[in-house]
């Protein structure tokens, strides 16, 4: 059994067991030899594929990769989330975080809250322009029709390239317009030659903007203004309800980090014997950040009648946080001038640290009283007793074109006008693309024949019947007129004056010259038309673009006596010495005269007759 014996057989249980037991295991490997018989295990024989073995650095790369998978997957999920920096300006519409960013508060009053603009400015953060306009009460908030708030924007400092307004050459506006229920802004770009023509610009870009109850802010990628330079930028603001409200800033808006402005206003219109304060300049810095900051006015740039000498009661102030304004007055002497001469003077600017403004209009004065007769000078006291104040059947929206009073005379040779308007006399506005409907007010008919207006200008004409006894002429207001004089103006400028012949139509009178003088409400002027005498009638028209008018009810030309006019031999010796010189001058020549009189009184002694050789 334990040698070679066989049990059950032939089999040998335990004989060869490690014959042929794992015999052939790696060859062709009968397993367990001959069981059963001759069984073989899946056959004749068994092929065992085995892979090959990578090589050792494999496994370090995977194992890289896999723990460098896992710090990228701990990070996403572990650390939080960074957003991208927050912007300096929300565009929400609640303008409180402009309250650090320095902004100018002059501009004209409008008797709509949500176009009555109190404060604006603007930011530049990077490559973006942030606008703000803050109003008195909710801005773009119509409830029935939609108003606008403009950005105008002059980014290379030239007045003259762009859209020509509020004396700012504006390359680019932001149109902003909007309801209760909806607002919307663009970026419009006019060429360098647009002037005054609205229709030029072209939309460049939509524009984020947001309104609320303290104003409207917008948000201008500084990409879509590639001639911007932020030294020269200057921003101008306009806001207007479309049916006669309006409000315009008075100074434009710089990003120098601060403003000076220098208004001024006129103290009298009699210069007496003396000096005289005739012009007020109230000085105010507007952006003082820190208590060190001080900003130095001076070296004022007047401009004055030639002659006429002026004293500045101080030459120079300087601003800080805790004085932030100061008062300067001007006074004048006339030495030289005569009774009822006009003397000007006219403030200019100044130097200073910052950005220098100056609103408001040249101080006038006549020296020692008045003059008796018509003279065009801008004073308007000769039509104290000429004028008539007009009256409306319905109230008339805008104020720049609502005639106060106005008037007309004739010294048989010129005609003189006079208007003046309830708020700024060729104001202008911001002209939309579309023209909306108005109502305007005063009543009347426009004169046939004559376009209408599609540019920014108010416009001023003053129709004349030269004789209301011939049935020709056109027919406007109640009378048939047979000439026509015509002002246009935008800014408080005036930009063109014509005057037209009524012929069927009306044609263009190339010969006579207008003479004109203004001030901010008011105008004066005088022209030679034939025919127009006593009893002569005329009618005023004020018109703004969008057709809101104001048309008076006829008025008989007043004749004047040219006798009371100035004499055409009086000469103004525009010499400050000459006062002081010429009483010792005429006492002299009158001494002079006297002592020659009394010695021809004398009586003479008589001659003895000549010899003749």
């Amino acid at each position: 059994m334990n040698g070679v014996g066989s049990t059950n057989g032939r089999a040998r249980v335990n004989g060869l067991t490690n014959g042929k037991v794992n015999g052939f295991v790696n060859g062709r490997g009968r397993v367990n030899g001959f069981i059963n018989g001759k069984g073989y295990v899946n056959g004749a024989s068994v092929t065992v594929v085995r892979l090959p073995t990578p090589p050792r650095r494999t496994y370090h790369v995977l194992l890289a990769f896999g723990l460098a998978m896992l710090v990228v997957a701990s990070a996403l999920v572990l650390w939080p989330a960074t957003s991208p920096p927050a912007e300096p300006i929300a565009i929400d519409g609640l303008l409180e975080d402009w309250a650090s960013v320095p902004a100018l508060d002059v501009a004209t009053a409008s008797p709509d809250p949500g176009t009555d603009i109190v404060r604006y400015g603007a930011l530049l953060h990077g490559d973006v322009l942030y606008l703000h306009a803050a109003t008195r009460g909710p801005a773009l908030a119509d409830p029935s029709g939609y108003d606008g708030l403009f950005f105008l924007l002059d980014v290379d400092g030239d007045p003259v390239t762009g859209y020509s307004f509020e004396g700012l050459g504006a390359d680019y506006v932001v149109e902003a317009l909007g309801n209760a229920s909806t607002v919307s802004a663009r970026l419009l770009g006019f060429p360098r030659d647009s002037e005054l023509n609205w229709s030029r610009g072209s939309i460049v870009s939509g524009v984020r903007s947001a309104a609320g109850p303290a104003g409207l802010e917008v948000r201008v990628s500084a990409d879509d203004m590639p001639s911007l330079d932020p030294t020269l930028l200057r921003v101008g603001v306009y806001a207007d309800t479309f049916d006669g409200a309006s409000s315009r800033s008075l100074a434009p808006f710089t990003l120098a980090g601060g403003h000076i402005l220098l208004q001024t206003r006129r103290l009298t219109s009699v210069a007496g014997v003396g000096s005289t304060e005739i012009l007020e300049i109230e000085i105010r810095a507007v952006g003082l950040v820190s208590p060190s900051d001080v900003w130095t006015v001076a070296d004022f740039l007047v401009n004055a009648t030639p002659g006429l000498t002026y004293e500045l009661s101080a030459e120079s102030v300087s601003l800080t946080r805790d004085r932030p304004s100061d008062t300067v007055r001007v006074s004048v002497q006339v030495p030289g001038f005569f009774p009822g001469d006009v003397v000007s003077l006219e403030l200019l600017g100044a130097s200073a640290s910052r950005p220098v403004t100056v609103v408001g209009e040249a101080a006038r004065a006549y020296v020692d009283l008045p003059p008796t007769a018509l003279r065009v000078d801008g004073l308007f006291s000769d039509w104290t007793f000429l004028r008539v104040a007009d009256t409306d059947a319905l109230p008339v929206n805008n104020s720049n074109v609502d005639i106060l009073r106005y008037g007309s005379a004739t010294d048989g040779r010129l005609t003189y006008f006079h208007v003046q308007v309830g708020g700024i006399l060729f104001g202008g506005s911001v002209p939309r693309r579309v023209l909306l409907s108005t109502s305007g007010g005063g009543g009347g008919t426009p004169a046939p024949g004559l376009p209408q207006r599609r540019t920014g200008e108010d416009l001023l004409r003053v129709y004349i019947d030269a004789n209301v006894s011939q049935a020709q002429g056109a027919d406007v207001g109640g009378i048939l007129a047979d000439y026509l004089v015509e002002v246009r103006g935008q800014a408080g400028r005036v930009t063109s004056r014509l005057t037209y012949e009524w012929s069927g139509s009306w044609s263009r009178l190339p010969g006579p010259t207008i003479s004109l003088e203004k001030d901010a409400t008011a105008f004066e002027g005088s022209i030679d038309l034939p025919g127009v005498g006593n009893g002569s009638r005329v009618v005023y028209e004020a018109t703004d673009w969008s057709g809101i008018r104001d048309l008076t009810v006829p008025a008989d030309v007043a004749y004047v006596d040219p006798s009371s006019a100035p004499s055409s031999f009086l000469v103004t010796i525009n010499v400050p010495e000459f006062e002081f010189i010429a009483a010792p001058i005429l006492g002299t020549l009158l001494l002079g005269f006297a002592l020659r009189r009394r010695r021809g009184l004398r009586p003479s002694r008589p001659r003895a007759p000549r010899q003749g050789s």
